[in-house]
């Protein structure tokens, strides 16, 4: 049984229910996709991670240049340092790891941005193909809850306030060739 929610949304304070799925217990409203628009995820997972990685990048190879440099200062002093190469390749690992947690960070960011857009898109469709009470409902962690309240707060006004009997959705075809051929056939104002 699944059941999405939103926020406030579910009964008395407690979190979601959840279903089982093999031995591992999940949110009932969880998705199942990552990547859900890949365009605008990349574009926010670039713009998030870019600056990032170009720093941690940088860092690498900052930290080979002096590693290197004060190897070879060792080297003239005639004094080893064989935990040299170590350090530079822990700390190098290190922010590799860092990189990825950057990167997989702005990716779920993307996710709880592209998810309700997504969501809100097939509300949008929905409504437009004459089911006037579908309503957003997002998931607590996702962002674009103000956008999603302020279209179910439009959506509550369409539905208490139906267009009238003579008007033509756009899916109607025979209603919108009768509306364009009244428009055709009505006198134009003067001096049009």
């Amino acid at each position: 049984m699944t059941r999405e929610t939103r926020r406030g949304d579910s009964p008395n304070g407690r979190p979601p229910r959840r279903y089982e799925r093999g031995n591992v217990s999940q949110p009932a409203n969880r998705r199942r996709w990552v990547i859900i628009d890949p365009q605008l995820q990349k574009r926010i997972v670039f713009a998030g991670a870019w600056p990032a990685c170009l720093g941690i990048a940088s860092a690498i190879l900052l930290l080979g240049h002096l590693s290197s440099k004060l190897g070879q200062e060792a080297l003239e002093a005639g004094t080893e340092l064989p935990s040299l190469p170590w350090l530079f390749l822990t700390t190098a690992v290190l922010l590799v790891m860092v990189m990825a947690f950057v990167i997989w960070t702005s990716l779920r960011i993307s996710h709880r941005v592209a998810g309700p857009a997504y969501n809100i898109g097939k509300v949008l469709e929905r409504v437009r193909g004459g089911e006037l009470t579908a309503r957003v409902r997002l998931r607590e962690g996702d962002y674009l809850h103000g956008v999603a309240d302020t279209l179910n707060t439009h959506l509550d006004w369409l539905e208490q306030h139906p267009p009238q009997a003579g008007y033509a959705r756009a899916t109607d075809a025979p209603a919108a060739e009768v509306a364009i051929g009244q428009a055709a056939n009505a006198p134009t104002p003067a001096g049009a």
